[in-house]
């Protein structure tokens, strides 16, 4: 359970150190659409990660059992993957255009298609088609969804999106 604490401070300050940056980036300008998109992005990362890693001890809390714990960990963080994923390629999608053409086109479907195999392999773990420990594939899991936040911030910081105005 160390690990998974370390992965909750972890979370919090992202999303603490993404707010931040977003109050103070753009006092007087308005956000534009692909701006709130990657905000949303690093922000449900970074969320999504501090509940995903304080799931197992609030679980532990109540008295279930660690085999039931893992399984439970594994089904949520690969759920909320999927959710998270498909936000992703949804959110994309509503765009407007001059946005959406924004976005590296073979870096988003990179990172799509490799986290939607994560998450198949995760079910897979879940579902016992493949045998894996559940703790440390909820553990990755969650890293990765770090590293995401990671990438969602950096994009936000250093590749602005270019306004017809500016063209």
């Amino acid at each position: 359970m160390e690990g998974f604490s370390d992965l909750i401070e972890l979370s919090i300050a992202l999303a603490g150190f993404t707010s931040i940056v977003v109050v103070f980036a753009h006092k007087d300008e308005k956000w534009n659409p692909l701006d709130k998109f990657r905000i949303t992005n690093a922000l449900m990362t970074s969320l999504g990660s501090t509940f995903l890693a304080a799931l197992p001890a609030g679980l532990l809390y109540i008295g279930v059992t660690e085999n039931q714990i893992w399984r439970i960990e594994c089904l949520v963080v690969s759920s909320y993957f999927f959710v998270f994923l498909t936000s992703i390629v949804i959110r994309r999608k509503n765009l407007a255009k001059k946005y959406r053409d924004q976005l590296p086109h073979r870096t988003i479907w990179t990172i799509l298609t490799i986290n939607y195999l994560f998450t198949l392999f995760m079910f897979s773990a879940f579902f016992g088609w493949i045998s894996i420990e559940l703790k440390a594939l909820s553990y990755f899991g969650i890293v990765i969804m770090l590293l995401l936040t990671v990438f969602a911030f950096s994009r936000l910081l250093f590749f602005r999106p270019i306004d017809s105005a500016d063209q």
